[in-house]
Parts: structure tokens; C-alpha cells; sequence
């Protein structure tokens, strides 16, 4: 176990034989921190991608590691933006190696305002590969939606919280369904009407989550 969870985390180990507490772990997060919380921790960090053109696996990847960390240990919630700054880190080492971006720690220090130091960053980023067992390449909807004209989608439904329990595969059938969907069709699944009832209301309020608006840029480090 490393330094950081041990000072910094109320932790718990997750036993997966333990099938009951893993389903659970979803309520237990939202008792812990609002959902707003959550959204906007994602959201914020998702701008950060679409600023420097991150790939969409690599910010899907970003919302999943928060969420499989989690799952798996207890955080105060002061280290929240911690988590998915670093959560992000992780990610765009994962998945952006061919590119020209290439987050640093003091990336992170920025991000954050000098909230933390770097060395929580760094038991931050032990933790959560601790979380995902070492495996960083987890499913997501666009391993199976390759086309760009999915990116929106794939994007508002990421960071919509509500659907943080379905499984990539699941949400990116019922993506594909909606964006194909005739208007006069009533034989729908519950997934794909629950979506379009988000888009709706995101519509109806004039919200669109992809298109909100950090205050400053915030150019990540680029591979010299």
C-alpha cells in the first residue's frame, strides 16, 4: 500500500468476490460526494482535453479511472480534483503516446493551482493504477464507435453521471440506435429513451456540456 493512501485516504481494500459491495460502491459514491461534484469534476477536465485535442478514448478513460478508483477506495473529498487531474495524466500517458501531447506533474501543480505538491500527484497516480489492477486499457464506447461523428454523443454521456453504472458497450449500442433512431419510432430500448430525454433537457435548458467553457486555456506539455 502506498505512502499517500495510507496519510491522505480513509482506505479500504475491495475484495471482487465481494459481488453485493461492488454493485453498492455507486450508492456509497454519491453519498459521499453530489453529483454535481462529480459532473463538474469531469466536465473540467474533459475541456482540458478538448483544449489540446486529447483523443476521445483518453477522456473517456479519464471518467473511468475516477470512477474505478472509487469503487475501490474511500477519498476525501478534498483530494477529488487531485483524483481526476491525475486520473487524466494517467490516461493521456496510456493513450496518447503517439501524439504530440505529453502531461507532466508540473502539468498537474498547475491544473490544480498549486493546491497540492507533486508528490501527491505521484502516490495519487500509484493509487489508482493500484485501482485498475495495473490495467489501463479499459472498454470504452469509442473502441466500438469509431466514427468522429460520435464524439458529442460519446462526450455528453460520459460525463453525465446517471449513466456511469451502464457498460461502454451497452451505452455505445444504445448511442448508435439513437443516432439512427426515426422520430415515429416508439420501439425503443429503456437506455436509448433515457438518453434522449438527457439531450432534451440539455436542449430544452440550452445546456450543452461539451461545448461549456473553462476561463483560461490550459496548453498541456508537448513531446520535444
Amino acid at each position: 500500500m502506498c505512502l499517500f493512501t495510507i496519510i491522505c485516504l480513509e482506505h479500504q481494500n475491495y475484495n471482487k468476490k465481494q459481488s453485493k459491495y461492488y454493485e453498492s460502491r455507486l450508492n456509497v459514491i454519491y453519498g459521499t460526494f453530489s453529483t454535481l461534484d462529480l459532473s463538474s469534476i469531469y466536465n473540467y477536465h474533459m475541456q482540458i482535453a478538448i483544449q489540446n485535442q486529447l483523443d476521445t478514448k483518453t477522456i473517456e478513460l479519464c471518467v473511468l479511472y475516477i470512477k474505478k478508483y472509487l469503487q475501490t477506495f474511500y477519498l476525501h473529498e478534498e483530494y477529488l480534483q487531485l483524483l481526476g487531474t491525475t486520473a487524466l495524466l494517467v490516461a493521456t500517458k496510456f493513450n496518447e503516446c503517439q501524439s504530440e501531447i505529453a502531461m507532466t506533474l508540473d502539468d498537474c501543480v498547475k491544473l490544480c493551482e498549486n493546491k497540492y505538491q507533486l508528490f501527491f500527484f505521484q502516490q495519487m497516480e500509484i493509487s489508482i493504477l493500484e485501482a485498475l489492477e495495473y490495467n489501463a486499457n479499459l472498454e470504452t464506447m469509442s473502441d466500438y464507435l469509431k466514427d468522429d461523428t460520435f464524439r458529442d454523443l460519446i462526450l455528453f454521456v460520459t460525463i453525465d453521471s446517471q449513466f456511469l453504472k451502464e457498460t461502454r458497450i451497452s451505452l455505445a449500442l444504445a448511442l448508435k440506435e439513437h443516432k439512427e433512431l426515426d422520430p415515429s419510432t416508439r420501439n425503443t430500448s429503456p437506455l436509448v429513451r433515457q438518453i434522449s430525454r438527457a439531450l432534451n433537457k440539455a436542449a430544452n435548458q440550452q445546456i450543452s456540456p461539451m461545448r461549456k467553457r473553462i476561463r483560461k486555456q490550459i496548453p498541456l506539455a508537448k513531446v520535444k
